[in-house]
Order: structure tokens, then C-alpha cells, then sequence
């Protein structure tokens, strides 16, 4: 059984049409979408028209990372072959499930390219990665240490890589997508494919596009990055040094604090390099030799 698993919430309700339309338009129809729903009233007037398998339960008084791990534990009670994550502001073309189900038989984990659209959904940046990571790019654990390209909305995985993460991650109310999979530790064995694509939609705090970094976004994605780093060491993560990462982005918060002018030079210099970042990437950038 292939899934796509997807939350909808208030906020997100003027883009759930054309997620559902990108849905519609997949070239493998053969999928359950299984969608939890955190607040909307009335939900089912926008399948009535659909032709999509569609399957939703209503979900309250949880955080938006507990309602994940809630619904995954019922995709994977289920029995879910492949599942395919999925954001319901976003679109995807319309490949994506047939090509996450083709890399699924081979990788435990399937990560695909996204492409900038506009909160209007117009075109801004096509396949923002491809310039940096080739087609069929194997990564692991390793590769998303102090950065991320692996996320709930364009992603796929093996049903039976899921119960490690949900194990690991029992009792965590808080947390991102960052967290989710590394908490798969040497098991996220993932392949970066290009032939299809999430279409990720801009708009308020997405942290990814084409837009300069300031010193307010620059302070709070270090702070995310150690809280990030304290999170896996309450999880007992073990591969690779927690700790270094957590006094490294602690020690740029003390020279960045301490020396204005630094800062503002690395934060120039930053918006100066023309890289399409990975996610929580910039600070990665920042030289503390100087």
C-alpha cells in the first residue's frame, strides 16, 4: 500500500485546492491520501469533487510535531508499503509518486528536489538543488549534520524504516523535520532524485528561497540549531558528536554577540556567496578564524 501523508490546518486552507488538483494530477494514481485534520470545520466539502482515496481523522490539543508522530503511528499500524510526505500548502509534479515509488524498492529513504513558487504558486527558482547535488546523490546521517535537504513535505520512506523513528521519538512533543529523520540515525540510507519535484510555496516563515539573511534570521537559526543539537542529545544520539556542534554554534553566538562589526561582516559576506542553501545552512558559513 503506497500512502501520502499530509496534516491540514486552518492556515493552510487556501492552498488545499491546488494540493489536492497536484494530487489528482499524479501519473501513478495507485495511493491512499491519508490526511489528519487539526481544526478545519467541515473538511469534507473539498472532496466531495475529488477523485482521490482519501481517508482523514480529526486531531486536537496537540502540537504540530506530536500530530506527525500520532499520524504516522496509524500509517504504520496500517501496514503502509511506501509513504510519501507531503505539506498541504505545497504542490508536487506530477511524477512524484511514481518516482518515489520507483527509488522506494531500492532506498530506505527517497529525497527529491524542490522548486520556488510563490505564494501566488508562480514560478520563482526551478530545482533550487540541482545546481549543487546531482541526480540519484546517495546520502546518510553524515550529510545532515550541521544542515538539512530532507524534509516532511519532499520526502518519501519505506514503511518498515518507520517504527525506529517512532520508538526513538516516543514522548517528544516538540521538534522538526530535521529532527524526525536523523533520528533514523546509520539507518536513513537516502538517495536525491530530480526527476520530479515539490513545489514549495513561499510565504511567511518558510526559511528557504532566494532572500537575504539578517541578523534577527541569522540569531534565530543558530538558537534552532543548538536547540536541534540538545534534542538529539535527549534522544541519545550517538552518531556523530552532539556536543561539538552544540559549543560550536554556541561560540558563534558569543563572538557575533560580542563583536557587531564581525557580525555584520559575515552576514554580508553570507548574502554575497549566491549559494541556494540547504536548510539551517548560512550559519555553516560563518568563519570564527577571523
Amino acid at each position: 500500500m503506497v500512502v501520502v501523508f499530509s496534516v491540514i490546518f486552518p492556515k493552510n486552507l487556501l492552498f488545499f485546492p491546488s494540493f489536492l488538483i497536484s494530487l489528482e494530477n499524479q501519473t501513478n494514481k495507485n495511493f491512499k491520501l491519508i490526511l489528519f485534520n487539526d481544526g478545519v470545520v467541515n473538511l469534507d466539502r473539498y472532496f466531495k469533487d475529488s477523485s482521490l482515496n482519501i481517508e482523514s481523522y480529526n486531531v486536537n490539543n496537540m502540537s504540530p510535531f506530536e500530530i506527525r508522530l500520532y499520524g504516522l503511528e496509524k500509517v504504520s499500524e496500517m501496514g503502509a508499503d511506501y509513504i510519501i510526505f507531503a505539506d498541504t500548502d505545497d504542490l508536487m509534479t506530477s511524477e512524484r509518486v511514481a518516482s518515489s515509488v520507483y527509488y522506494l524498492k531500492k532506498y530506505p529513504f527517497v529525497c527529491n528536489d524542490i522548486s520556488i513558487i510563490s505564494k501566488e504558486g508562480k514560478l520563482m527558482v526551478d530545482l533550487f538543488w540541482e545546481q549543487r547535488i546531482t541526480n540519484k546523490f546517495e546520502f546518510g546521517i553524515k550529510f545532515i549534520k550541521n544542515q538539512n535537504l530532507i524534509g516532511l513535505g519532499n520526502s518519501a520512506m519505506q514503511g518498515n524504516q518507520l517504527n525506529k523513528i517512532l520508538n526513538t521519538l516516543v514522548g517528544h512533543s516538540t521538534g522538526s523535520d530535521w529532527l524526525f529523520f536523523s533520528a533514523a540515525e546509520n539507518h536513513l540510507h537516502a538517495v536525491f532524485v530530480t526527476e520530479c519535484c515539490t513545489l514549495y510555496r513561499q510565504h511567511d516563515n518558510n526559511i528557504i528561497g532566494k532572500k537575504e539573511i539578517n541578523s534577527a534570521s541569522l540569531f534565530s537559526m543558530i538558537n534552532k540549531k543548538i536547540e536541534h543539537y540538545n534534542s538529539l542529545k535527549r534522544i541519545n544520539f550517538n552518531s556523530y558528536a552532539v556536543d561539538e556542534q552544540i559549543e560550536l554554534n554556541q561560540n558563534i553566538l558569543q563572538m557575533c554577540k560580542a563583536d557587531p562589526y564581525f557580525y555584520d561582516n559575515q552576514i554580508k559576506k553570507i548574502n554575497l556567496l549566491g549559494i541556494n542553501f540547504f536548510w539551517w545552512e548560512e550559519s555553516n558559513y560563518i568563519n570564527l578564524a577571523q
